[in-house]
């Protein structure tokens, strides 16, 4: 068969447009028919054409069921988990139609394994020397982001996993509301499919507070640092940043910063004041 030979899918007939083919083990079908299969399925190109059509019967009779499927319980946020406790039987919509996604119905006793997570995603913040070159802080200072997803294995026919993550904004501490609410949000999904809120893997958040997002804009709109409008101070030992004389993560006691004086004229500097001349007499440092 040559490049330019017409080809017809295996599942409808119709003829294939120029890079409009997919592949499966023992053929090829068409773009409308591949979009027929469930969007949670992963091995077509290992599929035989026989499976594919006994996949999009399946399908089929999917889209009839849900005309029918009437949700009890729903949690989420983005895609929605919606529970019909008297088929036993849950779908994952990303929509707000699931009927026109013709989500997948599938039976609780489906679910081998069931996980939910937050993932943390951090960036260094970097301070400013006097010749305008980018530093590390001592110790180093992250400014983070955190993802919240979901796990699901499955003993189903045509599909393995379902992954996926909550949308909106991402929480950038872990003690802010939005971190708090995203955590509530993936206790109700775990209760209405496994009855129980499972415990949440949080192995990958290293913190316990972040930096304030304000004055890392601040840091790289002006080059320099952002003044310091409050008390806290960033743990020596660990990096948490703190309000109380004791760090809330390891314990280390909040540093004494001495004051420094002027050796001309005695004038009392503030702790983490920079300065090259006493702005009283006149010295250089």
């Amino acid at each position: 068969m040559g490049l330019f030979d017409k080809k017809y899918c295996g599942v409808c007939g119709n003829q294939i447009k120029f890079l409009g083919g997919r592949k499966i083990d023992d053929g090829t079908i068409c773009k409308d028919c591949n979009n027929k299969l469930s969007p949670y399925f992963t091995g077509r190109r290992k599929t035989s054409l026989n499976d594919i059509k006994e996949q999009i019967a399946y399908r089929e009779n999917n889209a009839r069921e849900l005309m029918s499927f009437n949700a009890t319980k729903v949690a989420g946020k983005g895609p929605k988990v919606y529970v019909d406790e008297n088929k036993g039987k849950f779908i994952i919509s990303k929509t707000s139609d699931y009927i026109k996604e013709n989500c997948d119905i599938i039976d609780l006793s489906n679910i081998i394994a069931f996980n939910t997570k937050v993932d943390e995603d951090k960036e260094e913040i970097f301070d400013i020397d006097e010749q305008g070159n980018k530093i590390s802080f001592k110790p180093p200072r992250f400014e983070y982001e955190y993802d919240f997803n979901v796990e699901i294995t499955l003993n189903h026919p045509y599909i393995e996993e379902i992954n996926f993550t909550l949308t909106g904004i991402k929480p950038t501490d872990v003690n802010s509301s939005d971190f708090k609410e995203k955590e509530k949000i993936l206790g109700d999904i775990s209760e209405i499919l496994t009855g129980k809120r499972g415990e949440i893997d949080k192995s990958n958040v290293s913190v316990t507070d972040t930096v304030n997002k304000r004055s890392h804009v601040f840091d790289r709109l002006t080059g320099r640092k952002a003044p310091v409008t409050d008390d806290s101070w960033y743990c020596p030992k660990c990096g948490t940043k703190n309000t109380s004389n004791f760090c809330m993560q390891c314990g280390t006691q909040k540093p004494v910063v001495a004051a420094k004086f002027c050796p001309d004229c005695g004038y009392k500097f503030e702790p983490g004041m920079k300065v090259k001349f006493c702005p009283q007499c006149g010295k250089k440092f």
